[in-house]
């Protein structure tokens, strides 16, 4: 069996609970043996005396060398990562390891995320099994270790390792049993035209004509074919769309993930519909990415995302920003939203209040909540909900269509609305 390689974690030695009682009755024996002239009295320590000196027999510091490895760095929500601890020491060593996750990832039953291990000797390999719970970026975890020498009386522990970092997709339900042709066309108004002419999509390459531009010339297809050929693009007719990812919850990470899911359903049938979509997170850290179109900004929406989900994972950190937030004249805003903050509703206010179409879906995860425990708490939960709907009509108010995210028909609820959008001639072209 190999041993880990990388540097070593030196792991400085602490006492164990036991050494200071054992030190004050040795100490104690011997000076009532002086003061009172019994010798008898050490024989009282000599079995202390003897523990003192097991015990101590190693000291020092403790170099362990750790490291963390896992199968795949990309999986979705739901699935399995399978890894690996591998650990090396010198000595025997009475063992405890730990593996700590972040909230996105938990551990899977029947396999273990601590260990003990009595007088192991290294190297040492463990395996690890994790579910992807989150959304988002997170790291594998860290290893932690206390270790002693068998009946020692000092212990070392400490963090030996971190995990790589892992990109937890959203899960995205499919699209074409959740959207016909006309709803995903209903979803973007203004789509990208099959006729070919001037903008910034490839669409073709062909010989050059007499009338074609000289800047469309396409210098290494020419170079290739010995006669000049040029690009030809797509017009530029699609639509902006803004996607506002609200992450700030009471604590339930189902929200979060209907969230990311809806957002990513969303932000799919727009791109390929040929729109320009752009995303601004609110919540853990405000996060803003202009509206664009193409293979490459799903790639950046998608990073986003998942740095939008690693922020939401600590709920402690949101910050947020008062100042306005920058959305384009022409652009369609879709706010992802549990409205728990009241601020959701200010900008969504402020935005349709400046001529923005905007339509809000309203993530509801009551269902994924425990059964309440009083009555005091069903009354709790009941005033809550007509906050929630009296925001509701704050929204509806202003004539921003508002519909519900729950367990199923994530993409479907969002359309409706947007239809109705459209039908109220709010939906705009970019151009």
């Amino acid at each position: 069996m190999s041993a880990p390689t990388g540097q070593p974690t030196l792991l400085p030695p602490r006492r164990d609970g036991r050494l200071l009682p054992y030190l004050a009755i040795v100490i104690g024996a011997l000076v009532v043996a002086v003061l009172a002239g019994q010798p008898a009295v050490v024989a009282f320590a000599v079995p202390f005396l003897l523990a003192l000196g097991v015990g101590l027999v190693r000291t020092g510091t403790l170099a362990v060398t750790a490291t963390l490895t896992v199968d795949t760095s990309q999986l979705l929500e739901g699935d399995l990562v399978r890894g690996e601890i591998a650990l090396d020491w010198t000595g025997p060593l009475d063992l405890e390891v730990l593996i700590r996750t972040p909230r996105g990832l938990v551990g899977v039953p029947p396999y273990p995320t601590r260990w003990a291990i009595p007088a192991a000797t290294g190297p040492l390999r463990l395996p690890v099994v994790l579910r992807a719970a989150h959304w988002g970026r997170h790291l594998a975890g860290e290893v932690w270790v206390r270790a002693r020498a068998p009946r020692g009386l000092l212990v070392w522990q400490g963090r030996v390792a971190t995990g790589p970092s892992l990109r937890v997709l959203p899960q995205v339900e499919r699209l074409n049993r959740l959207l016909d042709p006309a709803e995903s066309r209903t979803v973007a108004g203004v789509h990208q035209a099959r006729r070919i002419g001037e903008g910034y999509e490839f669409a073709e390459l062909r010989p050059y004509e007499p009338g074609d531009r000289l800047r469309d010339l396409n210098w290494g297809a020419t170079a290739r074919h010995g006669r000049p050929y040029v690009n030809r693009h797509h017009p530029e007719l699609s639509g902006e769309v803004v996607v506002v990812l609200d992450t700030y919850t009471d604590g339930t990470t189902e929200v979060l993930a209907r969230a990311a899911r809806a957002a990513w359903a969303i932000v799919s049938v727009h791109l390929q519909a040929g729109d320009r979509v752009g995303l601004i997170g609110l919540g853990g850290g405000w996060r803003t990415l202009h509206p664009a179109g193409g293979e490459r900004a799903k790639y950046q929406l998608l990073e986003t995302l998942l740095e939008m989900g690693a922020d939401a994972v600590d709920t402690t950190s949101h910050n947020w920003v008062s100042h306005r937030l920058p959305v384009p004249e022409s652009a369609l805003v879709i706010a992802l939203t549990s409205l728990y903050q009241r601020s959701v509703v200010r900008f969504c206010q402020d935005w349709r209040a400046k001529g923005r179409a905007v339509a809000v879906a309203v993530l509801d995860a009551g269902d994924a909540l425990p059964a309440p425990a009083s009555a005091t708490e069903v009354i709790a939960r009941r005033l809550w909900r007509l906050e929630i709907d009296r925001r509701r009509a704050m929204l509806a108010g202003v004539g921003i269509p508002v519909v519900t995210v729950g367990p199923g028909g994530l993409a479907r609820s969002v359309v409706g609305g947007l239809r109705r959008l459209g039908q109220a001639r709010t939906v705009r072209a970019a151009r």
